[in-house]
């Protein structure tokens, strides 16, 4: 399906696929784990994104087995906007 906006095809976001650590040299999955999700955050304001993305983090922060979270913008593709981990991080 993809994105119809911004003309994409329906992907992965491969170096964050567990099943193919060992095959891809620039995958991103350290060793032993075995599941990235990826959330895509959708809103109609900045400050909707924001505040959706502040909860997530304390939802994810929640799981005993959390290791990272990591967030990309793809190059502006999939949007002019780029708000940085740091700017959301809950208190």
């Amino acid at each position: 399906m993809g994105s119809t906006r911004y003309n994409l095809g329906a992907s992965i976001n491969h170096p964050f696929y567990s099943k193919l650590r060992e095959t891809l040299p620039d995958s991103k999955v350290p060793e032993g784990i075995e599941c990235a999700y990826e959330i895509v955050i959708n809103g109609l304001t900045l400050e909707a994104i924001r505040r959706a993305m502040t909860e997530s983090m304390k939802a994810a922060a929640q799981n005993s087995g959390l290791i990272n979270i990591y967030t990309a913008n793809f190059g502006g593709r999939l949007g002019p906007s780029k708000i940085r981990l740091k700017d959301v991080l809950p208190i």
